[in-house]
């Protein structure tokens, strides 16, 4: 009985020794409660693998899952804008508020929406179908706007000067199938420099790129 018991300490030790070898190995402490459960009664080594291979399966799953969760997909689909505003700040002639409001005519929920904020004087015609030749602004917003639903989004200390159109497009970078949780309006600000870093470092991408003032979209 004692040879057994020590057998499966042994077993496990190897095992669990196997897993922070392995990339990913933070999540060791996950694969131990699951390592804990399922060898027990294991006294060979085939067997062990074959439980140590079905934590890392389960553990990897569930990492997908709640990834898929809160970031969803890839996705690039506009959505429609249905309005613009500007506001000035005191501090400052031309800086202030700019907000947007978008409409998820899309049948995913908005999980990562990409902003991009132009400006133009339109003294012959309006231009804000045609934004090739002028400066454009990308920020990124983190959300769960269902479909249907609108949101504001709101872009602080962004310049616009006297006279100039303020003109938007937006896109859903990340979508997923909607959940009875999302929520269906909300107002929201731009994705903070950690929360980006945070993004990056969960999907296993290279950090997104951003400007003094805000988080700016990679380029696709």
């Amino acid at each position: 009985m004692q040879m057994t018991s020590f057998s499966n300490r042994w077993l496990y030790l190897k095992t669990f020794c196997a897993i922070c070898i392995l990339p990913g190995w933070g999540m060791a402490s996950e694969i131990d409660d699951c390592l804990l459960t399922g060898l027990k009664g294991i006294s060979s080594d085939v067997a062990a693998q074959m439980v140590r291979q079905a934590c890392e399966n389960k553990i990897a799953a569930k990492k997908k899952s709640d990834l898929y969760d809160k970031y969803g997909e890839y996705f690039y689909k506009p959505i429609k804008v249905v309005s613009t505003n500007f506001s000035e700040s005191p501090k400052g002639l031309f800086d202030g508020r700019a907000t947007v409001v978008v409409e998820n005519d899309l049948p995913v929920t908005a999980i990562l929406v990409k902003l991009t904020l132009w400006t133009d004087f339109g003294l012959l015609e309006p231009r804000c179908g045609r934004k090739e030749d002028v400066d454009q602004y990308r920020y990124l917003f983190k959300m769960k706007i269902k479909p249907g639903s609108q949101a504001k989004l709101v872009v602080d200390d962004f310049r616009k000067f006297s006279g100039t159109i303020l003109c938007a497009t937006a896109e859903i970078e990340r979508g997923r199938e909607p959940k009875m949780t999302d929520v269906s309006f909300g107002t929201h600000s731009v994705m903070t420099y950690d929360e980006a870093r945070e993004m990056s470092k969960a999907l296993g991408v290279g950090d997104w790129v951003f400007s003094p003032t805000s988080i700016v979209s990679r380029q696709k």
